[in-house]
């Protein structure tokens, strides 16, 4: 099973919207998160029509800004927890009777109501109790190694995002590809960041053993897409031949941390 979590910065323009069809056929995804959507409920019921979904639940836009939008194929089976401008929590029934948890996350961009979001996550983790994926643009980074260019981050805001991961039981799943996941400016003032990515507690990781995040080609927005395969341990990556993988990266500093080293010794 595939599954896509991308920011597409909305999906008004056609150049978009192939990019994401093409992902759509390439990776046979099973479950798609979009964030900022910035489309309404009958355009995006177009476009799960078009991309061939069987399934579709959304937080529409507010004025010109946000909207949230989770889609998946007719090889799974969906169950809305809860929603917010800033998450879709679902449950997930897949042909193999395994059931687990996903929520697509999306941190707001203003750092003053960061706190805000923490606490959502906080209150999602209290009630978590299945094997748990969560991802997406958080708008955040958890040290300042994964920005380059402009100005270092405030150690309060990452120290809040390792602090808020430990008390949901959630770990960072790595990733192959390029490091920095967002970029914005030109080359003489590029800030490059890694705002995006994929988290998971011990019970998914167990079901999932062998499973890998990809960062994808940066086009049609500022943001990658990430590519999850969920393989359990008798499974293997579909794109090892047709697809040049980058290494895995688990950064040194994680195990420097003390919040991470509580996580591994679970």
């Amino acid at each position: 099973m595939n599954i896509l979590a991308w920011n597409v910065q909305g999906l008004g323009n056609d150049w978009t919207f192939q990019i994401l069809h093409g992902y759509v056929q390439q990776y046979s995804l099973s479950l798609v998160f979009l964030s900022e959507t910035l489309s309404s409920k009958n355009q995006m019921e177009r476009l799960r029509i078009k991309l061939g979904f069987s399934g579709m639940l959304l937080w529409e836009k507010e004025g010109r800004s946000g909207g949230l939008c989770l889609l998946w194929s007719d090889t799974i089976n969906v169950q809305l927890l809860s929603g917010s401008k800033g998450h879709i929590d679902v449950r997930v029934f897949s042909s193999d009777s395994n059931c687990w948890r996903f929520t697509g996350l999306y941190g707001s961009p203003d750092t003053s109501l960061r706190h805000q979001f923490w606490n959502l996550m906080k209150r999602l983790g209290d009630s978590s109790t299945f094997p748990w994926l969560c991802g997406g643009d958080l708008n955040e980074i958890l040290f300042n190694h994964e920005k380059h260019g402009g100005i270092e981050r405030a150690h309060y805001l990452m120290s809040n995002f390792r602090e808020t991961l430990n008390y949901c039981g959630l770990a960072d799943l790595g990733y192959r590809g390029p490091k920095f996941t967002w970029c914005r400016g030109k080359a003489t003032n590029l800030v490059q960041e890694r705002l995006d990515r994929m988290l998971g507690n011990c019970e998914w990781m167990d079901l999932f053993p062998n499973s890998y995040v990809h960062h994808l080609n940066l086009k049609g927005s500022d943001h990658r897409p990430l590519l999850v395969e969920l393989l359990k341990a008798d499974e293997f990556s579909n794109f090892g031949k047709s697809w040049k993988r980058g290494r895995f990266h688990f950064e040194k500093a994680w195990v420097e941390e003390t919040e991470y080293s509580k996580i591994i010794k679970k």
